[in-house]
C-alpha cells in the first residue's frame, strides 16, 4: 500500500482527509463538457478541489525561502523556488500530494480529460512545491514532454493547485494560458487558494505568469504542481521545456530567451544521462542570466 511519506499515513486516508470524491464525481459531467473545447486549449478550472481549509493549511505550512529543500531557479526565463523533495515536505503538503496521486483521483482525472491510462509521478520531477516572492516570474512556455528518468513516460496532464488565501489581484501572479501561435493570452486565472487549473500538456499548451510579482515582502505566490503521464514509445515534437516570446517582447529579450532555451535543452539532455542536476543547472543559468541582463546587478 502506498503511504504519505513523512508519517506513513496510508494514501486512502490522505484521500479521504483531503478530497470529497462524491462532490468531485457530481461535478464531473460539467467539467467533462467544458474541457475539450476550452480556449485556448483543453483545460478546466476547479474552484474548490480540496476540502475546506486544507489549501490554506498547506500554504501556511510551506517552508520559508531560506529552507534547504528549495532550489532557486533564477535565470532569463524564470525566478522562483521549487522543490520535489517529498521526504522533506510538511505533513499538510504531503497529504495533499498523496491524495492527488491515489488511483481514485487519477481515475477521476482520466475521465475528466478523456485521456486513458494516466498515472502519477511519485518523484515529482519538475513538479511539487513552487514559491515565488516579490519580483518572481515565469515566462510563457510549454513543458518538457518526456520524463527525464523514464524515457517511455510522456507528460500528458498538468494540475496546478494554488494555496494563496487573501491574494490581491493587484499583486499579479495569475497564470496566463496563451494561444498556440503565441499571439494573445486566451485566459488568465488568479492564484486564489484552492483553485486548480487542469490542462492538457503538449507542445501547444503555452502558459506562465510572466510579469514580476508585486506582492508585499511577507507574501509569496505558492502552488503545488502535479504532472500525470501516459506510456509512450516514439518521437515527440518538443521533448524539452520551451519558452516563447510574447508579441511585445523586444529583440534583446528574444535573443536572451533563445540562448536560455538552448541551455535548458542541453541541461535536460545531460540530466537524462545522470550528468546534471537541477541545482547545478540553476547555478549556471543564473550566472548566464546576469550576464545577458547586463551584469550582476541585473534582475
Amino acid at each position: 500500500m502506498s503511504t504519505s511519506i513523512e508519517a506513513g499515513i496510508p494514501a486512502p486516508a490522505a484521500l479521504e482527509r483531503c478530497l470529497d470524491m462524491d462532490a468531485l464525481e457530481r461535478a464531473l459531467p460539467g467539467l467533462q463538457a467544458r474541457f475539450p473545447s476550452a480556449h485556448p486549449y483543453p483545460h478546466v478550472v476547479v474552484d474548490a478541489l480540496l476540502r475546506p481549509g486544507l489549501a490554506e493549511a498547506a500554504g501556511a505550512a510551506f517552508p520559508g525561502p531560506e529552507a534547504p529543500l528549495w532550489t532557486h531557479y533564477r535565470h532569463v526565463n524564470e525566478d522562483k523556488l521549487g522543490s520535489p523533495r517529498r521526504a522533506q515536505y510538511p505533513q499538510a503538503v504531503e497529504d495533499v500530494v498523496a491524495a492527488l496521486q491515489t488511483p481514485a483521483f487519477v481515475s477521476w482525472l482520466s475521465r475528466l480529460t478523456g485521456i486513458p491510462g494516466l498515472f502519477p509521478d511519485p518523484e515529482l520531477e519538475g513538479a511539487g512545491m513552487h514559491r515565488s516572492g516579490p519580483g518572481g516570474f515565469l515566462h510563457v512556455h510549454t513543458d518538457f514532454q518526456r520524463h527525464h528518468h523514464h524515457p517511455s513516460w510522456r507528460r500528458t496532464v498538468n494540475l496546478i493547485l494554488f494555496l494563496n488565501p487573501g491574494w490581491d489581484p493587484a499583486w499579479g501572479g495569475a497564470i496566463e494560458l496563451w494561444t498556440p501561435d503565441m499571439q494573445h493570452c486566451g485566459r488568465t486565472v488568479p492564484p486564489r487558494a484552492n483553485h486548480a487549473v487542469i490542462f492538457r500538456s503538449d507542445d501547444r499548451s503555452f502558459h506562465g505568469h510572466p510579469e514580476p510579482l508585486r506582492c508585499p515582502p511577507e507574501r509569496a505566490r505558492k502552488s503545488l504542481a502535479l504532472y500525470y503521464y501516459t506510456d509512450f514509445d516514439g518521437p515527440l515534437a518538443h521533448e524539452y521545456s520551451r519558452f516563447a516570446p510574447r508579441p511585445g517582447d523586444g529583440r534583446l529579450q528574444r535573443a536572451a530567451m533563445r540562448v536560455d532555451n538552448d541551455l535548458v535543452r542541453a541541461f535536460s539532455a545531460l540530466k537524462r544521462r545522470g550528468a546534471a542536476t537541477d541545482a547545478g543547472a540553476s547555478r549556471i543559468l543564473r550566472r548566464l542570466g546576469r550576464w545577458l541582463r547586463g551584469g550582476p546587478t541585473g534582475r
